[in-house]
């Protein structure tokens, strides 16, 4: 009995991760700018899990908070960026892009206020 061959399908990105098969790795999709199907960008991992990156936005010191994660330093400082733009000249807004370190917690790595303009925090040597 002659059964029809069926293609074999690679898995589809759902979200915005897909795991990967290599030990130590995630894959994240990748947007390509000629109309092209995602590609899965590897991104590294940090003990374990992949690096993060946290821009927060907050209108009240210590209040409800605005956040978004990013694995990607320069799409976390791009979206820092547009939170300036449409937020930063409100006069109680904090915009701040942090970075998650080994040990679970965060590091202040720039921050804006309308009246303090960008500051940027020495890393830890």
């Amino acid at each position: 009995m002659n059964l029809p061959t069926v293609p074999v399908v690679p898995p589809l990105i759902t979200g915005n991760r897909a795991a990967d098969p290599r030990p130590g790795r995630h894959a994240y999709p990748r947007r390509s700018n000629e109309g092209q199907p995602h590609r899965a960008q590897v991104m590294p991992l940090m003990n374990g899990r992949a690096a993060m990156y946290r821009v927060t936005l907050r209108f009240v010191p210590g209040g409800p908070a605005v956040t978004g994660d990013w694995a990607d330093p320069a799409t976390a400082e791009r979206k820092w960026k547009g939170h300036i733009g449409i937020y930063g000249s409100h006069p109680t807004a904090a915009i701040t892009l942090t970075e998650q370190l080994p040990d679970g917690g965060w590091q202040t790595g720039v921050a804006w206020t309308r009246d303090g303009g960008e500051q940027r925090f020495a890393e830890d040597a």
